[in-house]
């Protein structure tokens, strides 16, 4: 693109705000040319995140130097108290920045949303991550370093540098720490193992198709069921255009009902968005039973705009 080039961005902009600077719109938290020490020589060091496992689904980070890294560049994990509306009174421009909460908006009196985004980051104690989001900053971009909680118990070493291993804790729903089981044994010992083993390979092949494509994929927790809201910018500048939900494609009466999807459409629509029905095919478990990123690359997405029902459009 020139640059007379006009690009039009998807999502209504945030009032009182400013664009985003190019060194808070980048999409991953790696180093550039741009990056430098305190005394001025380039830093081309490679980034390395320090998070722990609290859960199966959640690993928290606590360094506000990381904090700050994570949500300057792609604006990845996030904060329980900002989703839920729990901030106090003096925290509610953060509030508004790091939510999709368009009531807030009226709030918003600073001129500068990205100076304001720098100096908040440092203040926040812990900012969580998602699955799907572990996987991609730790086996997509090789910047997040994965430890378990501390526990005398534990024979094993607490930091997680296997892919394997990582993957057994985010499919299992076992309590941490616990012993590790190579995946292909995990499937006939535990029973729900297979299910959530799928519904993170759908959700993780859904949140990388859309990062490839360009978007700030963040959370659906504000909305409630969706899985991911899709910015063209930062949310700091920018409300959501779309939610995501994500099912399986195959036919097997297990899909979301018309009535799951009419609620999602419903709630989506209330606060300004569209839906995004997305199906994921993936290849039968045989295919990747040693390797689980196979099935990502043998996955189908095929994406669905879901819309109320309007009889006098036609």
């Amino acid at each position: 693109l020139s640059e007379k080039d006009e690009i039009t961005y998807l999502g209504r902009p945030k009032k009182q705000t400013t664009e985003p600077s190019y060194a808070l719109n980048l999409p991953f938290p790696i180093p550039l040319k741009e990056d430098h020490l305190e005394d001025g020589e380039a830093c081309m060091k490679q980034f390395t995140i320090q998070a722990t496992l609290v859960s199966s689904s959640r690993a928290v980070v606590t360094d506000p130097n990381h904090i700050a890294l994570l949500r300057n560049r792609g604006f990845y994990g996030y904060v329980p108290d900002e989703e839920h509306g729990t901030l106090d009174q003096q925290n509610e421009h953060q509030r508004q920045l790091d939510t999709d909460e368009e009531s807030l908006e009226e709030y918003d009196t600073l001129d500068d949303s990205a100076a304001l985004v720098n100096s908040k980051c440092t203040e926040d104690k812990q900012l969580f991550l998602t699955d799907v989001e572990i996987l991609f900053l730790f086996h997509g971009l090789g910047c997040l370093d994965i430890v378990l909680p501390n526990s005398e118990q534990s024979e094993t070493d607490s930091d997680l540098t296997d892919p394997l291993r990582l993957w057994y804790y985010l499919c299992s729903g076992s309590r941490l720490p616990s012993p590790p089981v190579h995946p292909t044994q995990a499937r006939t010992e535990i029973p729900q193992f297979s299910h959530l083993e799928r519904d993170l390979l759908r959700r993780y092949a859904a949140y990388l198709y859309y990062r490839s494509r360009g978007w700030v994929v963040r959370p659906g927790l504000a909305l409630g069921g969706v899985h991911f809201l899709l910015y063209a910018q930062g949310p700091a500048w920018r409300h959501a255009a779309f939610g995501v939900v994500v099912d399986r494609a195959e036919m097997d009466g297990q899909q979301l009902t018309c009535a799951a999807l009419a609620v999602h459409v419903r709630v989506v629509h209330s606060v300004g968005k569209r839906l995004i029905l997305c199906r994921v095919s993936l290849p039968d478990a045989d295919s990747y039973k040693d390797c689980p990123w196979d099935a990502i690359r043998e996955a189908t997405v095929v994406e669905t705009l879901m819309d109320h029902w309007n009889p006098s459009c036609r």
